[in-house]
């Protein structure tokens, strides 16, 4: 057995004491977050704004409501034929109708315009202008034009300027009238004597009546003779006034009242009634 090498004794070293050098104290560093990184964004480049050049638009036309337009009726053509009849059936009076006729009849053959409707709204005032041309007197030309212008209300047509020119005309009329009665003014013994001249021929027109009564058994009645014709007329004029020839001739004559629209002689009031007269609008004339 090797023999064991002798361990030296070690001296033991005192520990020296070490000073305890101060350390310093390191602040603590936080942790620090690591941000997600933030991806660049690239940079926009700016367009440059280009103008937009204005269209202009063109106004539309507003297209206005056209209305729908009633059927025109088919106006019926008024010859002078059909004027006539339409006359007859607004004027009663046989001598207001036949003067009336007469100047539709010469107002056609002046303008030869088939269709009066035509005529009386084409030819106004060529009409008035034709009437003034051919008479003089204030009172037919006003005459004639109130015959056209019955024509006028009876087709429902206006006219403005007849109105006027029968105005002026009836004016005109009224003026000369007053002027003619004042230059004309007769004494009343002038009339009384006129009076007393148809008395005494009504005298003498009885008694030659009576006489042919007596001897040719009532011939001058019986037939109608002009002389009883005279002394029937003298003697309503003498007792009743003046009449018109159209307002007696169709006059009854009786003992009583008769209606609103008849003509009559009551004898025993000895009253005359005229309901249909020339002035008829003015009411009824009694005597």
């Amino acid at each position: 057995m090797e023999e064991s090498p002798l361990i030296e004794e070690i001296q033991v070293i005192e520990e020296i004491p070490v000073e305890e050098i101060p350390v310093e104290e390191v602040p603590v560093i936080e942790e620090i977050q690591v941000m997600e990184e933030i991806p660049v964004i690239e940079e926009i480049p700016v367009i440059e704004e280009i103008p937009v050049e204005e269209v202009p638009v063109e106004e539309v036309p507003v297209i206005e409501e056209i209305p729908v337009m009633e059927e025109i009726p088919n106006i019926e053509t008024i010859t002078l034929g059909k004027m006539k009849e339409l006359l007859k059936q607004n004027i009663p009076k046989p001598n207001t109708l036949d003067s009336y006729v007469r100047t539709f009849q010469q107002v056609h053959n002046h303008f030869k315009i088939e269709d009066m409707r035509e005529l009386f709204k084409t030819k106004e005032q060529e009409i008035i202008s034709c009437i003034e041309s051919n008479y003089t007197n204030s009172s037919t030309i006003k005459s004639k034009l109130c015959s056209v212008y019955k024509g006028y209300k009876i087709l429902k047509i206006e006219s403005e300027l007849f109105k006027h020119k029968i105005d002026f005309y009836s004016t005109k009329q009224t003026l000369k009238q007053e002027k003619t009665k004042e230059e004309n003014k007769k004494p009343i013994e002038e009339g009384n004597a006129i009076v007393e001249h148809f008395e005494n021929h009504l005298e003498e027109l009885k008694t030659t009546i009576q006489n042919d009564i007596n001897e040719n058994d009532n011939a001058m009645l019986n037939n109608w003779d002009v002389k009883v014709q005279l002394y029937c007329v003298l003697t309503i004029y003498l007792t009743y006034g003046v009449l018109r020839p159209s307002e007696l001739i169709n006059c009854l004559i009786t003992d009583c009242d008769c209606d609103d629209t008849t003509n009559y002689i009551n004898v025993n009031t000895k009253q005359i009634v005229i309901n249909n007269h020339k002035n008829n609008r003015n009411g009824r004339k009694g005597y």
